[in-house]
Parts: C-alpha cells; structure tokens; sequence
C-alpha cells in the first residue's frame, strides 16, 4: 500500500517531467546547465543590456525543471517505505502505563496491530496534554487512545482502535446507587475527573451536577470509602484495576453498578496534514483486521482481563 502510493506518485512527477525515468543525471545536468546560462547571463549584463530570449527562456526552462527535480525529491521522502510509528501516550492503567507489560492494552494491541504489517512502533510516555499537542505539531505520529470530539475532529483523524470503556457507577455499598435515568444523577454528589471526556451526552450533564473533582480513579474510589461523594461513573476494567491496588478494607466497601450506562469506542488519533496520514491510517486498519481474524486480538484482552 505505501510503496505503491510512492510508486505512483513518482511516476506522475517523471511524467510531468517529460522523462522516460528519473536518475540523478536529471538532476546534475539541468542544475549545470542551468548555473551556466544564469552565469552568462549575469557577466554579460554589464557589458551589453541585451541577452537572447531563447537564452533567457531556456535558463528559466532549466530552473523550472531542477524545481520541480525539487519537489520530487521531498515527495520521493514524505511517500517512502514506513517501518516504524511513534506514539505518545499517557498513564491510564490498564489501557496504558509505562509500569505495565507491553505498556498496557492499548499499546499492546496497537503494538501486534502494526508488527504484523511489517511496521515498528516506539512507544513515548507523558502527559495527555502534551501527548495531543505532540501530535498535533507532528512531532509525534499518533496517540492513543481517545474518545472523539467535536473539538478534535477539526485537527485529528480518527482511527477505531477495537476497544470500548465500558462505564458503570460506582458507590459505597452502605449507599447503594443503581442507575434508572440521567435525571437521577441530578440529586448526587458525583465524582467526575478533570478533562475527561464522558461523551457528547454525559459530559454536559455531568460538569453542570453537584460534582466534585478527582485527580485520578483511586483518589475518587477513596472518597466512596469515606462517603465524600454518593457516585463515581467509571470504566469497569479502569476502576476494577485501581481497586486492586487499594487496601482490602477499603476495596471490599465498593460496589458497582451491574448496569452499563453508557458505552463509548477508543480511538487511535492522528493529525490530519500528516504527510504519512493515509497510510498510517491503512496500516493500522488492516493489522487490526489481521490480529482479529488470527486470533490474537482476543488473547491481549484475556491478557489483561478484558472479555
């Protein structure tokens, strides 16, 4: 897929050319010839204020030629083989983490999905902030994963990553709270996360609540202990792994919900004038296609506990 793309964008520049194909003599001798009548002209210019026109119009034939030699050479670089992505990514346990094998399930699976299209990928922990804006500028292939936005569809595309958070409530078991409507969440004092997406129709509802702000899912979980808040809405493979991190008398007092609120997909994100964007993009697709249909897919989640 990539190298056909190079392919035929190569051929298309040869053409336009005017050449059968393209070697660096193409290059050398129009850049010679081109310096040669350029210097003429400019050593002749005190001497007499006329040159030919066929002078003048062959030497500007030449330099458009060595200019669009030019512009081959930086499209022959932007199209070639890709064999290794790079990722920013943040500290999201059990999705992504530096401390965990493999980096985590998002990175694990992103890792098998381009290693079996023959492509590398090198792995960059930060912050979330920084991870986006990396990619943003380009400095960094991709990140992941992300929940879309409005906000990051103007900058970012989107590429499904196989994944789903899976969002339940959490509560004291001595205050139980089972979820019936949105409107319910009206009357509690909620454990919410800052800049954290709760998608297009709880995220509004949510930050506008009787909400309290944690700093991360275990600071939250600790505030259910002590009763500082009624709920936490939170993915279930997320809070199931802080609450496996956290002292026995104080993981044994939460319970959550046995419905599933809400269900949002993950993506891969990448900028949208990327110069490999397509092809990223493609590569991605089709390993995930071919660790589902293999197999493998399945054996990472089992791996990390996902069913």
């Amino acid at each position: 897929m990539v190298e056909s793309t190079g392919l035929e964008n190569r051929q298309g520049l040869i053409a336009l050319l005017g050449f059968k194909s393209l070697s660096l003599r193409h290059i050398s001798k129009p850049a010679h010839r081109a310096g040669f009548f350029v210097s003429a002209f400019l050593s002749q210019r005190g001497s007499y204020n006329g040159v030919k026109a066929q002078l003048k119009l062959t030497a500007m034939a030449y330099l458009r030629s060595l200019v669009l030699v030019f512009a081959l050479a930086v499209r022959l670089s932007q199209a070639r083989a890709l064999t290794q992505v790079t990722v920013a990514s943040g500290e999201w346990p059990p999705y992504t983490s530096v401390k965990l094998e493999k980096g985590g399930l998002a990175n694990a699976i992103a890792t098998e999905a381009f290693a079996s299209q023959g492509v590398s990928l090198k792995i960059q922990y930060t912050s979330w902030s920084r991870a986006i804006r990396l990619v943003q500028a380009g400095a960094i292939d991709i990140t992941l994963p992300w929940a879309m936005t409005p906000k990051r569809q103007q900058s970012f595309s989107a590429i499904p990553m196989g994944l789903s958070v899976e969002r339940r409530l959490f509560f004291n078991k001595a205050k139980p709270f089972h979820w019936q409507n949105r409107t319910q969440l009206l009357s509690a004092k909620i454990g919410i996360l800052r800049n954290y997406s709760y998608g297009a129709e709880f995220t509004p509802l949510l930050k506008s609540t009787n909400s309290e702000y944690g700093k991360d899912e275990s600071a939250n979980l600790k505030k259910l202990y002590r009763q500082r808040i009624d709920v936490f809405p939170c993915d279930v493979i997320v809070c199931s792994y802080f609450l496996s991190l956290l002292p026995f008398n104080i993981a044994r007092e939460i319970g959550q919900d046995t419905t599933t609120f809400q269900s949002e997909p993950m993506f891969v994100l990448i900028g949208k004038e990327h110069p490999q964007h397509k092809e990223i993009i493609e590569v991605y697709r089709q390993g995930l296609a071919t660790i589902r249909a293999n197999g493998r897919l399945k054996e990472l989640m089992s791996s990390f506990g996902v069913q």
